[in-house]
């Protein structure tokens, strides 16, 4: 009560009204990286899975085309498909 007797009571941060929007712009970005991480981890793990380890050469032109062009049992195939798109 002194503080705000004396008028040294701190002020509250109020966001301004872009904020709230900013901030789930960020958090939208973060999710979709994190997807993306996600895709890249499962699409090197087909790889491993045949023998091969690429790691970066994956998300080249050409590393996409040996990805769909990699044959594969069915089950997994489906599973690159979907990964690919």
């Amino acid at each position: 009560m002194e503080l705000l007797a004396g008028g040294q009571f701190p002020a509250i941060w109020v966001p301004s009204a872009e904020q709230p929007d900013l901030r789930e712009l960020v958090l939208h970005r973060h999710k979709l990286v994190e997807m993306r991480t996600h895709i890249k981890n499962q699409l090197q793990h087909v790889a491993l899975n045949e023998g091969l380890q690429k790691k970066r050469q994956l998300w080249t032109e050409r590393g996409r085309q040996w990805l769909e062009e990699l044959p594969l049992p069915e089950c997994t195939d489906r599973r690159r498909v979907d990964l690919l798109q």
